[in-house]
């Protein structure tokens, strides 16, 4: 596990220092005050002292804290999400605020009234102002107060949570925590300030909490706009204007000046009334009383007006906006930003996106970041977002985007069973349209959105040549099954399509070194002469290529290096000869490699490549599904390329090794992606088949003879992917006076893009208990989007967002994970020995049988046997061997569901204990948090009987 943290200290530092700007801005508040409004001050410490000093204002705060612990950690998407931050709390928190914040501002002056002190502290030598902004500034720092004590207790939580295993390191985001709090501290003085309203308008402090309540409801309602409104277009009007909406940048790290002053302009506004109403007593009963009204209520219009206005602009222009978390997970990279500020598109690129309200856990992240990053696009000028992020499947919504844009619920596994989804979007610029039907977890969401808007934003899309040959992977009909078959288009070609125009290119002809901006060759071995020659010409001319020559094609239907191409007659089971195949030497001369193998001793004229092995496989469970050596799963990749910088894993399926030729030093030859630093090496072509065939056909044997192939062959790293880049020799300046470059990257691979790697890419855990890390689409993507020059895209698809995690939880399900690895595979070992002794039991027998059999037809036998015993004994053969097979595939059916079943119930284990610690968690969590709080609450309660009992007769005390 990556050591990503930082010491737990230095984290509560990191907090403790990013919390200065709330106390900057009390400071900036309280001091100046301290010397121009002494009488503010003096009410500031009156009502501050007098909330902390009775222990029912700690019984508040315990309530408080109690209650952001319950809603941060209980909810079981806390754990679901897998992520260390403060997500469930951010929902949960206005509707918190509904019952607290009535409770703090309630006594306000409805206690000053109720007292009859109310005109005592009117008749002081201070402003209206002054009693006003002291009795919100003490109303703040009690709320302040309370913040802390939750900040304080949810950070110690998430860190010990976060905290990485066997060290004093915590993965947490200190940045969004704090700006989280941040927003929560705005939202509260908002509140506060509407909440102090309610209190000037009664003396009992019931009805000043159900007012305080009622006033601030609006606010935290306006999220649920769309069940009090049937117009789509006003409901997101009224919620945009809501507190949850206004406090999304700041529950996504982001701290947003458009934002914040929304809650100023709420502060304003409500303490402006609260002037009125205190200053009232001087004019409403007077004789300018009713013009005065109306003066007022003019004044309020205004100010409501002006301060509105403000809002609005700096909604549309936001001067300061600053991502504050770690990672910048809420913010676009400067590559994107590069890229979007490079468009110039004639018309404005419209974005609609479709959400679902609830996502199972695996796509919790996707759905966080492709709503935070679509906010973010959205803030540049000519990008104009809606979005539709509450979604339920039953909603019209939904089917209008399955009508008009193709984009419909898909059904994903989620923690129980499978859940329908909506997550798409749809881009338009003009007549442009591009449309992502659904936004896996595992595709880079931010490249997907960039992509998308730069594609219809340009208007015009770069051209990819896609050269027609026996791979078909544009898509075609086959013949192989002896009648037309059609055969799809290859899922990576779909990918392109998204953003290049990709047709189909008939090498036969002289290829165009103008109209394509790059080449797409699959096997160009299985092409005649004359296409071939073609081709090189096109290289020779400075055509860029991706190409891919598979020695042995595993999933792609195509003739291998050294496998004939079979004729139409052939593949329909008629006699025929095999068609002609060009000469590929051709082209590794002119590129300046050379690969490994000879002459093919079955196919004359054709050159049979080796083969790369390597034993190093980073998914154990694979050994025991018959993925042999041959498949190459490597890390070792070119660290100082653009193409493979970011990237951690490849594989390739059975490809041939790549040498440069030290003759064609013309030529600049860059390993992309090479073998296993150790255990790999080559081995011949040939006898590898030979014993897959025979591997095929159920020998036990093949395997351990392919390893001995193995041994034989070449030890040592192997090139499987280059760059290849140099004027080629011979080459002419053309009429700039430029020389023509062959630009190139060779793959000793095609099924590297088979289109079971799109669903690895989008969904790594889709397959049980493995969950992949090869990236062999994004590798291609990148090839493609360097040789076309756009490689923005490179930097954008490479960024990967690292949220911060529950590290302690998931090294619990590592170490879960580890334990049922370790006994799957024992399991196997076992059901293999099992059933190795039995096979070999049942041979014997079989072989026993053999012997006598032959001795029986043995010529030289004296004993000559009765030919009905002869045939009895054939016939026993026959039916023992057919018997003892039927024991063996009993044997393995009932050897393989004891193991299922053994697996099924560690599962069940090993679900039981991360759930027990879950829930131990979730106990801490809540239980927890609210004793500090509690505990100075009874120290102050005895402490103020003392008081109270200090000079008071023995006999007057009870």
């Amino acid at each position: 596990m990556d050591q990503t943290g930082t010491n737990l200290i230095v984290s509560l530092g990191d907090l403790i220092f990013r919390d200065l700007l709330i106390v900057i801005i009390l400071a900036g508040i309280l001091v100046p005050l301290n010397y121009t409004r002494r009488a503010a001050i003096a009410v500031v410490r009156q009502n501050f002292r007098g909330y902390f000093s009775n222990p029912t204002g700690y019984v508040f705060l315990c309530v408080f804290v109690l209650l952001t612990s319950f809603a941060a950690f209980w909810p079981k998407q806390f754990f679901n999400a897998n992520l260390a931050n403060l997500s469930q709390l951010n929902e949960y928190l206005p509707l918190i605020m509904l019952i607290y914040i009535p409770a703090i501002t309630m006594g306000i002056w409805s206690e000053e009234r109720r007292g009859k002190t109310d005109e005592l502290l009117l008749t002081l030598p201070a402003r209206d102002s002054d009693i006003v902004i002291g009795k919100f500034i003490s109303a703040a720092l009690i709320f302040t107060v309370s913040l802390l004590f939750s900040q304080l207790s949810n950070f110690l939580v998430l860190a010990s949570l976060a905290k990485e295993p066997n060290a004093w390191t915590v993965d947490l985001d200190t940045g969004l925590l704090a700006t989280n709090y941040f927003g929560y501290w705005l939202i509260g003085l908002a509140m506060l300030a509407i909440g102090m309203v309610a209190s000037f308008l009664t003396s009992n402090m019931t009805i000043a909490f159900v007012f305080g309540l009622a006033f601030n409801v609006p606010l935290v309602a306006a999220k649920s706009a769309d069940l009090f409104s049937s117009t789509s277009g006003f409901a997101q009007m009224i919620s945009k204007w809501g507190i949850h909406a206004q406090f999304d940048d700041f529950q996504r790290g982001v701290l947003s000046l458009s934002s914040t002053m929304y809650f100023v302009m709420i502060i304003c506004i409500s303490l402006y009334l609260c002037m009125i109403m205190i200053g009232k007593r001087h004019w409403s009963g007077g004789r300018d009383g009713d013009r005065l009204w109306i003066h007022f209520i003019i004044r309020i219009c205004a100010l409501i007006v002006m301060l509105f206005s403000l809002t609005v602009v700096f909604d549309g222009h936001d001067l300061v906006r600053q991502d504050t978390t770690q990672g910048k997970i809420s913010s676009l990279s400067d590559h994107t930003r590069k890229l979007i500020d490079s468009l110039k598109p004639e018309h404005p690129v419209y974005v609609e996106a479709f959400i679902s309200n609830q996502v199972p856990e695996k796509y919790i992240k996707t759905r966080y970041d492709l709503i935070s990053l679509l906010k973010e696009f959205d803030s540049h000028d000519k990008i104009f977002l809606t979005l539709h992020d509450n979604l339920e499947s039953y909603d019209s919504v939904v089917a209008n985007a399955d009508d008009n844009h193709g984009i419909s619920l898909i059904n994903v596994t989620g923690e129980n069973a499978s859940q329908p989804i909506i997550m798409g979007a749809v881009f338009r610029s003009g007549l442009e349209k591009v449309v992502v039907p659904f936004f896996d977890y595992g595709i880079p969401v931010e490249y997907e959105l960039a992509r998308s808007i730069a594609t219809v934003a340009k208007g015009t899309r770069k051209t990819i040549g896609v050269i027609d040959s026996d791979a078909n992977i544009m898509g075609g009909y086959s013949f192989a099954s002896g009648r037309p078959t059609r055969v799809p288009q290859q899922g990576f070609i779909t990918e392109l399509q998204k953003q290049y125009r990709v047709v189909n290119v008939d090498s036969e002809q002289e290829i165009s070194t103008t109209e394509y901006d790059l080449l797409f060759i699959a096997q160009p071995s299985s092409l005649e002469d004359v296409k071939l020659t073609n081709i090189l010409r096109a290289l020779q001319a400075g055509v860029p290529a991706v190409i891919f020559e598979d020695p042995r094609p595993e999933t792609i239907a195509a003739p291998g290096t050294g496998m004939p191409r079979q004729s139409i007659e052939q593949m329909m089971g008629l006699p025929g000869t095999p068609q002609q195949k060009g000469s590929i030497s051709r082209l590794w001369d002119l590129l300046g490699i050379h690969i490994p193998g000879k002459p093919s001793e079955t196919n004359p004229g054709l050159w049979d490549s080796n083969l790369v092995w390597q034993t190093d496989n980073p998914y154990p469970l694979l050994k025991y599904q018959d993925i042999l050596d041959t498949w190459i799963f490597t890390r070792n990749l070119e660290i100082d390329h653009d193409i493979t910088r970011d990237l951690q894993e490849v594989l390739i399926p059975v490809g041939s090794p790549i040498e440069v030729d030290p003759t064609k030093d013309h030529m600049t030859i860059t390993p992309l992606i090479r073998s296993s630093i150790r255990n790999s090496g080559t081995l011949e072509s040939a006898p590898y088949q030979i014993e897959l065939q025979a591997l095929a056909n159920g020998s036990r044997a093949a395997k351990s003879r392919i390893k001995q192939l193995q041994n034989e062959g070449t030890n040592g790293i192997q090139n499987l992917a280059v760059h290849i880049k140099g004027a080629p020799a011979g080459a002419q300046p053309d009429d700039d006076g430029k020389t023509p470059e062959v630009e190139v990257v060779y793959i000793s691979d095609l099924d590297i893009m088979f289109n079971a790697f799109l669903t690895v890419r989008a969904r790594p855990t889709a397959f049980q208990d493995v969950s992949y890390k090869f990236e062999n689409i994004t590798f291609l993507l990148n090839v493609v989007d360097y040789l076309t020059k756009e490689v923005d895209y490179i930097a954008i698809r490479n960024r990967k967002l690292r949220h911060s995690s529950l590290k302690t939880v998931e090294h619990q399900i590592n170490l879960e994970q580890e334990n049922l690895t370790n006994e799957t595979a024992r399991f196997h070992k076992v059901m293999d020995s099992a059933i190795a002794s039995i096979e070999e039991d049942l041979n014997q027998e079989i072989e026993d049988l053999q012997t006598q059999l032959q001795t029986l037809q043995d010529p030289t036998n004296t004993n000559k046997p009765d030919p009905a015993i002869l045939r009895a004994k054939v016939i026993n053969l026959n039916s023992r061997q057919q018997e003892n097979q039927r024991k063996l595939e009993v044997e393995r059916v009932r050897q393989e569901r004891d193991r299922d079943k053994k697996i099924a119930t560690i599962r069940r284990d090993s679900n039981r204990k991360i759930a027990k610690m879950q829930n131990q968690y979730k106990f801490l969590a809540v239980l927890i948090p609210p004793i500090p709080p509690l505990l100075i609450a009874v120290f102050v309660f005895f402490r103020r009987r003392i008081k109270e009992r200090e000079g008071v007769a023995a006999a007057r005390l009870r």
